[in-house]
């Protein structure tokens, strides 16, 4: 076949496929389709054996003949380069009509799924009912009742009303928010994998020294500046949910959302932890022992704030000062709502950073988390008939300043009582 014979076949495929398609033919108009992307691949080809002959025959040319003949060819080229794009033009608009249509069957298929199953739904429902109670009425009260959520004579004899099982299942939430100790650390975003943070804990600071005129700079005794490096890690993991509890459960894919976000707390709290852990512990068994720590032992610099385990809280709660005052105290200034010393408390569970561990200090100076990024994705396994619900981390948590911190193991000594 030539060129143009091709392009006679594609428009008539053209036509039938506009047939098919204005008669709601899908699956013709899918196989036309196929047969003129065939027509197409046809023509490249033609197109590139006509490339090579006269490739061929301009060689064997004179001057004169080849510029006359390319005069011609340019004219010819650019009649087919009309028609080629008048073709494609074509073929794109019927190529786009087909998706719309398919899109419309596809959409109309699944409403018509969804209205066959909540037919059946509401034909077992009603089938419930009328075993339960059989009484005619029985059967449109509930209907008014699935519609409106009126509860209208839907009584037995014993008083109970009647509902489907499915409508009184719940499900039961009995977790708590976890405390974030990365809301007290310095969090640094991180565009590399591994790299290193220049940090200046203020101990390298020394006087200037005395110059005569024109005299070199001397230089400062020690380098002020320290790399912190760090090289992020992912952590992540996944939580798979039944089709049957989605479906059975109000609120299941959002629980275990919370659980996934909660796990992530979770995370970065025993990695803030495990670098607190490595700093020197003081024990200390007096207040006054508290107060050597963060007015002698702590730098004047560094801000101040307490965080302290729930027996550490409950225990400085009890004790009072000379004048028989409280020495924990309300503050409105304190994001916890709670002072002692003038400091701010935040309290964490024991089981989180220890029974009786307390830190003081500016954590923000002592820790850093140098934050990646955070990913979530959820996905259907099909074989599983479940939901699958995932995250991941990728972070590094190290150390800044080990100075800027204390931490405390505070255990009041239990009072002997007197004998007789």
């Amino acid at each position: 076949m030539t060129i143009d014979e091709v392009k006679v076949e594609i428009r008539n495929k053209m036509n039938e496929m506009q047939e098919a398609l204005d008669s709601d033919d899908l699956s013709k108009a899918e196989a036309i389709k196929a047969e003129i992307a065939e027509y197409k691949e046809m023509i490249k080809q033609l197109e590139a054996e006509l490339a090579e002959v006269e490739d061929k025959e301009e060689d064997s040319e004179t001057e004169v003949q080849a510029e006359e003949k390319s005069e011609e060819v340019e004219s010819e080229t650019r009649d087919e380069d009309d028609t080629i794009a008048e073709l494609e033009a074509k073929i794109k608009e019927l190529e786009a009509e087909l998706e719309k249509k398919k899109a419309e069957e596809s959409a109309e298929e699944n409403k018509n799924i969804e209205e066959e199953k909540g037919e059946r739904n509401m034909t077992e429902v009603v089938e419930r009912v009328t075993v339960l109670d059989n009484k005619e009425e029985v059967r449109s009260d509930f209907q008014n009742y699935i519609k409106n959520n009126e509860l209208r004579d839907l009584t037995t004899e014993s008083g109970a009303v009647i509902v489907p099982e499915y409508l009184a299942k719940e499900v039961q939430d009995f977790t708590d928010e976890l405390q974030a100790l990365d809301k007290h650390v310095t969090v640094e975003s991180v565009t590399t994998k591994s790299g290193s943070k220049p940090v200046y804990n203020g101990d390298a600071a020394s006087p200037l020294v005395s110059v005569a005129e024109l005299e070199e700079n001397p230089k400062l005794a020690v380098q002020p500046l320290t790399d912190v490096k760090f090289d992020i890690e992912t952590f992540r993991a996944y939580l798979p949910i039944s089709r049957e509890a989605i479906e059975d459960g109000i609120g299941a894919e959002t629980l275990v959302k919370k659980i996934l976000a909660e796990s992530v707390v979770a995370t970065r709290n025993a990695h803030i932890l495990a670098v607190l852990n490595t700093f020197d512990t003081k024990e200390v068994t007096t207040l006054d022992g508290l107060k050597d720590i963060i007015n002698v032992d702590l730098k004047t610099r560094h801000q101040k704030h307490f965080v302290m385990s729930q027996t550490v809280y409950n225990a400085i709660d009890k004790m009072k000062d000379n004048n028989g005052q409280y020495l924990l105290q309300n503050s409105i200034s304190a994001a916890s709502g709670k002072q002692v010393f003038g400091l701010e408390v935040v309290v964490f569970e024991d089981a989180l950073i220890g029974q009786n561990t307390a830190y003081v200090g500016n954590l923000a100076e002592a820790v850093v988390i140098f934050d990646r990024s955070q990913y979530s994705a959820q996905w259907t396994s099909y074989m599983h008939h479940a939901e699958c619900l995932m995250v991941a981390i990728r972070h590094d948590v190290k150390e800044l300043n080990k100075d800027a911190v204390r931490k405390i193991n505070f255990t009041v000594p239990v009072e002997e009582t007197p004998e007789g």
